[in-house]
């Protein structure tokens, strides 16, 4: 039970206390990202100001409507489904907030108010949820009609650092040392093949393994690649399965959770984890890394063997390959002579 607040409430009034000589709304913790904890109604016209607050939060679900129409249009465009998956994620807090507003109410004040909060606790992951924001407002403006400006394409962002997480093969070994055959087998399979991204691994195909080598189709970009078989690929390929369920064989997906069904994100996520907290705890690995950073380093090393890195990820640009290079060997100098 929590503490009886002691403060003066102005009657008939839901949340409204006299705090710091006025009368201010007490927001609830979905509303505090945009509103602030407190929202002033000053001393005297309180409950007019308090009325508008109200109309300002209760847009009768349009938002949910206008999140629900997007995502609808998104998946008819066709995008790749670890993007989907993505946006439903992001759009879990962005309904919690915005979803029983009206799109007009939306202000730059308030996403901006959003975004730095977001920021505190992610960069990456709030520059994300902006960006799924302001589309979902695009789409309600141009295919739905109902606001005529974007505010979240007026929100100041800020850069945010760029991964150079870059593990090195003691590092990767280190992790090995720590984990199961299924740990061993993600991050081998990762630096061998260089193309397998988190949901990819997920949701690997029977069907992708042929007799001549693996045949991957990218989540993310849907580009088909061609690995061929070797020893050490093989052997990864028997380790990802090593934690399957023993009474479940699936004709279609290679890696199975409990369930029978693909692993989860979250159990490939705790395994990885498990692995990498102990190695950190033993003194073996001083920083921990993202299974997706060993994607940079097969793109670092198959440059420096002379391959394409871009090719290497099936990567369509070589823009989105400029990401994950992150050589680190130091270029020589050489020292000039100094006039007399």
């Amino acid at each position: 039970m929590g503490r009886k607040r002691k403060s003066k409430s102005l009657d008939g009034l839901e949340r409204v206390y006299l705090h710091r000589g006025q009368w201010q709304y007490k927001s609830k913790d979905h509303e505090k990202l945009v509103h602030g904890a407190w929202v002033p109604l000053g001393t005297v016209n309180a409950r007019s100001r308090y009325a508008a607050h109200m109309r300002k939060l209760s847009g009768d679900g349009e938002m949910d409507w206008v999140f629900d129409e997007y995502l609808l249009s998104s998946k008819s465009d066709g995008l790749a489904e670890s993007t989907i998956l993505s946006k439903i994620q992001e759009l879990k807090l962005l309904r919690q907030t915005f979803g029983n507003m009206s799109a007009s109410h939306i202000t730059p004040l308030m996403c901006q108010k959003f975004y730095d909060k977001r920021r505190e606790l992610s960069p990456t992951q709030a520059n994300h949820e902006l960006s799924t924001l302001a589309a979902s407002l695009d789409y309600a403006a141009s295919r739905m009609g109902l606001i005529d400006s974007n505010s979240a394409r007026l929100v100041k962002r800020k850069k945010t650092k760029p991964r150079d997480r870059l593990p090195t093969v003691e590092e990767i070994s280190a992790v090995k040392k720590h984990g199961d055959d299924f740990v061993k087998g993600v991050l081998n399979f990762i630096y061998i093949t260089g193309c397998a991204r988190r949901a990819d691994i997920c949701n690997l195909k029977r069907s992708e393994f042929g007799d001549t080598g693996y045949h991957p189709k990218t989540s993310k970009t849907n580009k088909k690649g061609f690995v061929p078989w070797t020893p050490d690929l093989r052997r990864a390929v028997e380790m990802l399965q090593s934690r399957n369920p023993k009474y479940i064989i699936s004709a279609e997906y290679l890696v199975l959770g409990r369930n029978g069904k693909p692993l989860h994100v979250s159990a490939y996520n705790k395994r990885i984890t498990k692995a990498m907290q102990s190695a950190i705890k033993a003194g073996d690995l001083q920083e921990k890394y993202n299974p997706h950073d060993v994607r940079a380093s097969h793109a670092t090393e198959a440059e420096r063997q002379g391959l394409d890195p871009t090719q290497q990820l099936l990567h369509g640009d070589k823009k989105t390959t400029e990401i994950y290079m992150r050589d680190r060997r130091e270029t020589k100098v050489t020292p000039l002579v100094p006039p007399e």
